[in-house]
């Protein structure tokens, strides 16, 4: 197994959405189980790496007093989670940034550096999770994955486009993959009905 680099890598939480299927509410502020989303994403990055950015469009402020540097599109009317990907990787001071959504309560601790031997195998520039549904089918999970902050100027080229779609993206540089089995680790909340279920399903699991 390797070391995981821990100072080489920047953790990035993305918050910049419209949460319009949670009814315009800014996901990352959400309390759950008594702690915002975004600060319990945080925690599980902290664990790994010190260095630990939010993109955000919104309530700038309210992150900043988290203790959340913040990172905004360049791009503006919210244009999906590529342009806070690209802001992110632009702020990078490490070569390497671990990709999270805001609202994945049950992120994998041990995901970063799985994510990392796959990349270091494969010189791949982009390393993504897939995971399994019941059925047994694997399915991408494009927004849990570690890149290369050297690609930067590929994906303000891929944006300028008029592109936006994350996948697309990938496919288009050296891209890798891995399966994790533990699909709640993906889990996020899209709507209050998700919201209440895996309050839930954390107070079986603490």
């Amino acid at each position: 197994m390797l070391s995981l680099p821990s100072p080489l890598i920047m953790g990035l939480i993305l918050a910049g959405g419209r949460g319009s299927r949670m009814g315009g509410q800014d996901k990352g502020l959400l309390q759950f189980a008594g702690q915002s989303l975004a600060l319990r994403v945080r925690d599980v990055l902290r664990v790994q790496t010190e260095l630990v950015l939010v993109s955000a469009n919104r309530h700038i402020e309210d992150y900043e007093a988290m203790g959340l540097p913040v990172v905004r599109d360049r791009l503006p009317d919210y244009q999906g989670p590529l342009s806070g990907i690209e802001a992110g990787l632009k702020a990078a001071p490490t070569p390497y940034v671990f990709v999270v959504p805001c609202d994945a309560p049950f992120l994998d601790g041990s995901l970063m550096t799985r994510l990392y031997e796959r990349m270091e195998a494969t010189q791949a520039n982009v390393v993504y999770a897939q995971s399994q549904d019941p059925d047994g089918r694997w399915h991408a999970e494009p927004l849990f994955a570690l890149i290369r902050s050297s690609m930067a100027t590929r994906l303000s080229q891929f944006l300028d486009s008029g592109q936006r779609k994350v996948l697309d993206w990938y496919t288009q540089i050296e891209h890798a993959t891995i399966d994790v089995d533990d699909a709640l680790s993906f889990a996020n909340a899209n709507t209050p009905e998700e919201f209440a279920r895996y309050e839930a399903a954390a107070k079986t699991r603490s």
